[in-house]
């Protein structure tokens, strides 16, 4: 990958901005200007992650993490300078950033535990806050009141329609404060005989009003927030992201499966990987093409051997095969990888024909990544005017090989895409 405290210098020149993917720390902000992310990770072992040092920069679509103690460390230095975040994800403290709260102590996970299938089940809990939050809810079937978090005392209320028996929830929820975003993943599951929650908000919770209106029960328990160690997950999403509840793949049945989230890491145990592009549905005519890029030390291709993609569909490792009506299905024999490739870029692009059609017209597309009796399920969430979207990085990193769960692409298209790994297109 490019080296991102090169690209951030570039916001000398008043703009600049970095392919998707996964950065490591730390990086300093030198300059004012724009810097676009694009969904991009940055993250450190610990923190900083990001140092301020000038006055008037605007730091967007990114995220931001501390992979170590993200609840105790910091992430991003302000040293007292004037910036502006738009939509950037942060996982770990703010200090010295002019009206932005630093005193967040968020856990990582909400464990919902188990719950009644085929019922209208409502969880409680509470959360302390430094300042006021609008909540967002990214999770299929599955409603958050209030909407606005007052600071102090907050309760949140989780309405999870009725589930069939044995369907695991995993999602997450959103604390946006501006243009600053913090995530709490959520996880449970409707068990058969579980009983059917009905919990009353904390009666010390600003928000108590909003369950009192709706009549819910003085009598019932309320829930507490856990603090269970979350999946890392990634680049920062619109409103409209929502992460939907996956059964397993037919290929899958009797495997462990990962319901996977933007960002998160996962160590390969396979030699073989395959990867399936899934949708529910598209308007007539959108054709999906799955690309692949080889990358080297640099995070850039050599040449145009190194994208695969239907008029290359073979080389030693990599391997496409057709199938009607979606993308081709990706095979990665990892052994078999050349040892100066570190990375192989799984991507998907909407046939440019000249219409201004993208991801936002596509319902509900998922990636499956499948191995020997496991298999991962990443919806490709979030998406909206991308014509060309990274789907996951499975890179090399002291020998191992891991899969980085991405879920970014270009509004520009392919193009844009190619242009990011060094590759030139013609016409």
């Amino acid at each position: 990958m490019e080296n991102l405290q090169d690209v951030l210098d570039q916001m000398a020149s008043g703009h600049a901005e970095a392919a998707p993917g996964e950065y490591e720390g730390p990086v300093t902000v030198r300059h004012g200007g724009t810097f676009d992310g694009h969904g991009a990770t940055l993250w450190v072992a610990k923190g900083p992650a990001l140092i301020v040092d000038t006055e008037g920069a605007t730091i967007r679509n990114l995220r931001i993490e501390v992979v170590g103690d993200p609840v105790q460390d910091v992430a991003i230095v302000g040293g007292g300078h004037t910036i502006m975040f738009e939509n950037v994800e942060v996982h770990g403290g703010i200090t010295g950033v002019p009206g932005v709260a630093e005193d967040w102590h968020l856990p990582s996970g909400v464990a919902l535990g188990d719950f009644a299938p085929d019922e209208t089940n409502v969880v409680c809990a509470s959360l302390e806050l430094p300042e006021e939050a609008a909540l967002e809810c990214r999770m299929d079937g599955v409603r958050a009141e209030p909407t606005h978090l007052a600071a102090g005392h907050a309760g949140i209320r989780l309405t999870i329609d009725g589930m069939r028996a044995g369907t695991t929830l995993y999602g997450d929820l959103l604390l946006r404060t501006g243009g600053v975003v913090r995530r709490i993943y959520v996880s449970g599951r409707s068990l058969k005989g579980a009983a059917k929650r009905m919990d009353q908000l904390p009666a010390d919770c600003d928000a108590r009003k909003a369950a009192q209106e709706d009549g819910t029960s003085e009598n019932a328990n309320h829930g507490a927030l856990s603090r269970e160690t979350g999946t890392r997950g990634a680049a920062v999403q619109g409103a409209h992201d929502r992460k939907r509840r996956i059964p397993p793949s037919p290929s899958a049945r009797g495997s462990v499966v990962l319901n996977a989230v933007h960002g998160q890491r996962v160590l390969v145990q396979d030699d073989v990987l395959t990867i399936r592009y899934e949708d529910g549905g598209r308007p007539s005519g959108m054709d999906i093409d799955a690309y692949v890029f080889s990358l080297y030390g640099n995070g850039k291709a050599r040449s145009d051997d190194d994208l695969f993609f239907f008029g290359h569909r073979d080389g030693e490792a990599v391997a496409l095969t057709e199938q009607s009506g979606v993308p081709d299905v990706v095979q990665l024999t990892l052994s078999k990888v050349p040892e100066d490739v570190q990375h192989l870029i799984v991507s998907y692009a909407i046939y440019d024909d000249g219409s201004t059609r993208s991801f936002s017209a596509v319902r509900a597309p998922v990636v499956r990544v499948t191995g020997a009796g496991q298999e991962a399920v990443f919806p490709l969430a979030g998406l909206s005017v991308e014509k060309t979207v990274v789907a996951v990085d499975i890179y090399r990193r002291n020998g191992a090989w891991k899969v980085h769960f991405v879920g970014a692409g270009y509004a520009a298209g392919l193009v844009r895409l190619c242009e990011s790994y060094g590759l030139e297109v013609e016409g």
